[in-house]
């Protein structure tokens, strides 16, 4: 559905709070910043609280977790849509001003708290995200993975031991730690645990015209370019054999002399790392590259706030400069709302042209 420019009058949205059932209408401030790629959303509330009473089931020292979800409804005759589904770490009151503050995280606080304790022996990465999602009930978004983690190669001792003689203390750096290994996005969406590559997660192209924009800012890394060579090299003391994965052009280009200092010579980079497979050093190149390339060009959007972009969805632009006018993978977006200043964003995404595959087109007009 397309999003018009009054639809996005920063005044006219209308937030909602369910705090353990609880509805809260009085909702004076709102900063919710939703992530992906390994990292988790968080929130910020301050409500105004005339009813001490109210606030009983959330700062009752028995009310154990407080769960917490945010509706906003863009304008007084649209529809309520859901924002922010997530606990809350700390909530506080100050009965002099009568308001309280809430701040918290989504879902993944559930993984983030989790101490319990499992050896993953012989698992792939999906059976695992899939054994925590079924422990903590969540709906589940996740890729199937072929490649046992459970072992180290050829012998039985256990390389996946949670919370035992391992650096990884609970479930949700263990679910990053896996995602890192396949190349996937680990994240909570509202009730969802997703653990898939990006590629694979529903998105929306959404065509943003610039003047309904309060600010763009591109910013291009000069020193990372398509020339970037990355190599790994690894010796593998278990099978007695070396590895090398070289992405992009021959590693083995000459260094420019200082006549020609200014030409496009190839940047070299190398990653040394003990007992690798040559499929884990392909698997370390082609994930540090991806990295590097989502650091190339990156965009900075300040905007009306508005309730249908998501991190994953594809953003367009066309501002006539041809070199920047291309598709930005949206990172993350930090909403504000106001009761005095109104309802704003700030969005975050880097570029990837077109290989990210995009679903169902919406336009910003």
């Amino acid at each position: 559905m397309p999003i018009h420019h009054d639809s996005l009058d920063p005044r006219s949205p209308r937030l909602r709070v369910e705090i353990n059932g609880t509805n809260v209408n009085s909702v004076m401030h709102a900063d919710i910043t939703a992530s992906g790629s390994c990292k988790t959303s968080k929130f910020e509330l301050i409500v105004s609280v005339n009813d001490f009473s109210r606030p009983s089931s959330w700062l009752n020292t028995l009310s154990g977790r407080v769960s917490v979800e945010i509706f906003a409804r863009l304008r007084p005759d649209g529809a309520e849509r859901s924002m922010f589904q997530g606990l809350a770490d700390t909530a506080s009151l100050d009965p002099i001003q009568k308001v309280a503050r809430i701040q918290g995280r989504d879902y993944s606080a559930l993984l983030s708290n989790s101490a319990f304790q499992e050896s993953f022996y012989n698992r792939t990465s999906g059976e695992i995200a899939a054994s925590i999602a079924l422990r903590h009930g969540f709906d589940t978004n996740i890729a199937s993975t072929s490649a046992l983690v459970g072992s180290y190669q050829y012998n039985g001792y256990n390389k996946m031991l949670l919370n035992a003689h391992s650096q990884i203390v609970n479930e949700w750096e263990l679910l990053k730690y896996l995602a890192r290994i396949e190349g996937f996005e680990a994240l909570i969406q509202g009730k969802v645990l997703v653990f898939a590559p990006v590629s694979s997660l529903p998105s929306n192209n959404i065509s943003l015209d610039p003047s309904m924009v309060g600010k763009i800012n591109f910013h291009k890394n000069c020193s990372l370019y398509d020339q970037t060579n990355l190599t790994v090299k690894s010796w593998n003391s278990w099978l007695g054999q070396t590895s090398c994965y070289t992405n992009g052009t021959s590693s083995n280009s000459k260094l420019p002399d200082a006549v020609t200092i200014a030409d496009n010579s190839a940047m070299e980079m190398a990653i040394i790392k003990p007992n690798l497979t040559d499929e884990n050093a392909r698997g370390m190149a082609l994930r540090y590259m991806d990295t590097i390339n989502r650091q190339m060009l990156t965009i900075d959007v300040a905007m009306p706030g508005e309730i249908m972009m998501n991190p994953y969805d594809v953003l367009t632009l066309s501002t006539g400069a041809a070199e920047f006018d291309t598709e930005y993978v949206i990172r993350s977006i930090r909403r504000h709302f106001s009761a005095i200043a109104g309802f704003s964003q700030r969005v975050q995404g880097y570029s990837v042209g077109g290989a990210v595959a995009t679903s169902e087109g919406t336009a910003l007009q």
